[in-house]
């Protein structure tokens, strides 16, 4: 699997919070000091409930925005809103060149509670990036949102060039692991750090008898970041073809994500070499 490296973040996420909020329609304008500067990128919006803070309310819901930039229709184009909720980092939001005042909305589907907005951007410097925040309930009748910035320390995503590629379709949170030195991985595509979670892996024989104990480790995923686990041991009398079902569970027990892969040895290889299969 080659590693393909998935592209940073290039600014740490913009977080504002305001008084809790109940609306279905979320609008994003952003402003720049500095109106010589094109738009820039953006390619996560988030909109956040200290009730549930691992949950993406804006998350694959259906947005609008003043403008996009060139490249096909709505629906093959990359640079469309769509791309700043659709979970992938790879995407991105990139406004017309023209459009010195930019906005983004999101239909939250129904009236639900928040109070907080994480926009992760593709600028140098989001220092002199304003955010103003709106709500409605209908989509024609917005009220403005007094906002405060939130300091943000966490390291922004960078997957490197030792861990394994994520793809389009990954989902939010996920566990993957590296085929050759089987290093596991929990990848948090989120605005919101996942405390005190663990990964665990278990190995099956082809045939469904386990292999080994648990092995489970406890790690903190920062927003937008990788959180490195264990590397899965492999001991001489593991078959050469077995299943490692790797978990992602919160602080509380419940599982946030599962991924199974096998594992094998190339016995025509003089080296050995080990594989990886995802389900």
């Amino acid at each position: 699997m080659p590693r393909t490296r998935v592209p940073r973040v290039g600014a740490a996420p913009r977080i504002v919070t305001f008084p809790r909020q109940q609306a279905r329609h979320v609008r994003v304008s952003l402003e720049s000091a500095d109106h010589a500067i094109l738009p820039a990128p953006i390619r996560a919006l988030s909109v956040l409930d200290g009730s549930s803070p691992s949950i993406d309310l804006a998350l694959r819901k259906q947005v609008s925005a003043s403008s996009m930039a060139p490249g096909g229709s709505i629906a093959d184009n990359p640079m469309a809103p769509a791309s700043a909720v659709d979970g992938n980092p790879c995407t991105r939001w990139l406004p017309a060149p023209h459009d010195d005042r930019p906005w983004i909305q999101v239909d939250l589907g129904d009236s639900v509670f928040f109070e907080q907005v994480c926009v992760a951007s593709d600028a140098p410097d989001t220092s002199d990036l304003a955010l103003r925040v709106a709500v409605s309930g209908d989509g024609q009748t917005w009220t403005d949102l007094a906002t405060v910035d939130e300091l943000f320390t966490g390291p922004r995503i960078d997957l490197g060039v030792t861990v394994p590629p994520c793809f389009a379709d990954c989902p939010p949170l996920h566990v993957q692991a590296d085929p050759v030195t089987w290093q596991i991985f929990a990848i948090n595509h989120t605005a919101v750090p996942i405390v005190a979670a663990s990964i665990s892996a278990r190995i099956y024989e082809p045939f469904g008898k386990q292999l080994s104990q648990i092995e489970q480790r406890e790690v903190t995923i920062e927003p937008l970041s990788v959180a490195a686990g264990f590397v899965v041991s492999r001991p001489a009398y593991f078959s050469a073809t077995h299943l490692i079902s790797l978990q992602l569970h919160d602080a509380d027990g419940v599982l946030l994500c599962e991924h199974n892969c096998w594992r094998y040895r190339a016995e025509e290889s003089p080296h050995g070499t080990a594989g990886i299969s995802a389900l």
